[in-house]
């Protein structure tokens, strides 16, 4: 819960940089595009208020997700805004 709480306090680039189950998430989106919506689809059973945070920031989350990891290549999830919307 306190991730929630976090993410509702600061912007999405703090907890993009700092938190490292966002950073090996990123990287599984961007080496897989295709798993966005399964995996949005989980958490919204698992944590809706999360999920809703998401949609409400749609474009800062699609931007932090394709936004290049050191080290290797950017992503290309943006693709997958409108599985976003449907969710």
């Amino acid at each position: 819960m306190w991730v929630l709480m976090l993410l509702v306090q600061v912007p999405w680039n703090f907890y993009a940089i700092y938190s490292q189950q966002f950073q090996a998430l990123r990287t599984m989106v961007q080496a897989n595009p295709q798993i966005l919506q399964p995996m949005l689809q989980e958490l919204g059973k698992h944590n809706p208020n999360l999920m809703r945070l998401i949609q409400e920031h749609q474009a800062d989350f699609l931007r932090i997700i394709n936004e290049p990891i050191e080290g290797g290549v950017e992503g290309n999830a943006l693709g997958q805004a409108d599985s976003l919307r449907s969710l």
